[in-house]
């Protein structure tokens, strides 16, 4: 079974300014976040279910190289990415977008 995934308009945003960041930190740097972000994205359209739980029906799929989480919940065949947050920021922050 291969799940839909899709942004809420804040990850996306939260996304975006991550991209652009890196590419300010490094040509080329935010090109490889997008990619990691983008294999993590596949692992949610396989295997949404394998992420831990971080909190009520919210789970987070870390994004390999880079200190961010993306915080998905499954609804049905979906799977909606409520934010993707840097994980060394606070962490209640995101608590408040599943609500």
């Amino acid at each position: 079974m291969s799940f839909a995934v899709t942004f809420r308009p804040q990850a996306l945003a939260e996304a975006r300014a991550a991209r652009q960041w890196y590419d300010d930190q490094r040509a080329g740097l935010g090109q490889d976040f997008e990619r990691e972000v983008a294999r993590v994205v596949e692992l949610l359209a396989q295997t949404p279910l394998l992420f831990p739980i971080a909190h009520g029906a919210t789970r987070r799929a870390t994004v390999r190289r880079f200190p961010y989480g993306l915080f998905f919940q499954v609804l049905g065949t979906e799977v909606v990415v409520l934010a993707c947050y840097h994980l060394r920021r606070r962490p209640r922050r995101w608590g408040r977008v599943s609500r």
